[in-house]
């Protein structure tokens, strides 16, 4: 399996069709809109669209004096931080396809169409996944941490569950 030298001067990654993607630490606004769109994506393992139907729902619902219902939907929210890490894999690597730039593209230019093929290509190389998850999530404010986090109190809530309550006598 192969690795990606994030130390290395200059990062380069080989695409399944040999195609080589040298690694900008710079992107135009139209990437970085893009970027944030893929962020949420890779953090929550829905689409940007679907996260925002999921608030606008929860909204409605609290006002029309459905606290509960309206709750459930944000904590649900919540919960997929740390569930479903499976669904993330195509968003972390059309966040890093963003900053891999092909010797005959235009860094300048940018399609989501062309972005999705050359995560495709990423897909196929044969580099760890885990590599493309940390550049990912490195990427996104605090995301690590929150999913430690996430987790930790996940295995709390378990633990408490678990053990038997104490008889008082």
């Amino acid at each position: 399996m192969k690795r990606i030298d994030f130390t290395a001067k200059e990062v380069k990654i080989t695409g399944k069709s040999g195609k080589e993607y040298k690694f900008s630490k710079l992107i135009t606004a139209e990437r970085y809109r893009a970027l944030q769109k893929y962020e949420i994506e890779t953090s929550f393992g829905i689409s940007f669209e679907d996260f925002y139907k999921k608030l606008e729902t929860s909204i409605k619902l609290a006002n029309d004096g459905k606290g509960v219902e309206a709750w459930n939907i944000i904590m649900n929210l919540k919960e997929s931080i740390k569930d479903r890490l499976e669904d993330r894999a195509m968003p972390a690597l059309k966040m890093l396809s963003l900053f891999l730039i092909a010797e005959d593209e235009n860094d300048e230019d940018f399609t989501e169409k062309e972005n999705d093929e050359k995560a495709q290509d990423l897909l196929k190389s044969g580099y760890a996944m885990s590599d493309f998850f940390q550049f990912a999530f490195n990427l996104i404010p605090s995301f690590v941490e929150t999913l430690h986090a996430s987790s930790r109190n996940s295995l709390k809530e378990k633990e408490t569950k678990a053990k038997p309550k104490k008889k008082s006598i």
